[in-house]
């Protein structure tokens, strides 16, 4: 199924191009590390943005949905670039009987990030399937 979308959403004509699907996979798969690793700092904004409001989950999520294994210390460093720039806002949780844990949300200026870089990425997009 991920590789008829794929093929959809780049115009290729599976049939035409004889596209096979172990090509789209690889190709899909680099893509996913390469976006996670590069775009590190907006993924996690963006995830946070969503409701992933801890590295825990943020690092679960990306191990679910992409396969890669992010180090804690890397989640971390990012958090801690977004929040001295300013991007989100974290505070510490305290439930008894657990650890303590940061909790973070967006701020006015992520959400502003978020869109601007959006846009910036749609229009990469699109200039692919062109």
């Amino acid at each position: 199924m991920k590789y008829i979308k794929y093929c959809n959403i780049l115009n290729l004509d599976i049939y035409k191009n004889k596209v096979e699907k172990k090509d789209v996979d690889e190709i899909l798969d680099w893509t996913n590390e390469r976006f996670v690793k590069s775009f590190a700092k907006l993924y996690c904004l963006a995830l946070i943005a969503k409701g992933y409001t801890h590295g825990y989950d943020i690092m679960k999520y990306i191990n679910h949905q992409y396969g890669l294994k992010i180090s804690t210390g890397s989640i971390y460093k990012v958090l801690q670039w977004l929040e001295n720039k300013e991007y989100i806002k974290g505070s510490w949780e305290y439930k008894e009987g657990k650890p303590s844990r940061r909790s973070y949300i967006v701020t006015k200026k992520g959400v502003n990030a978020i869109k601007a870089a959006g846009e910036r990425l749609m229009i990469l997009v699109n200039g692919l399937s062109n």
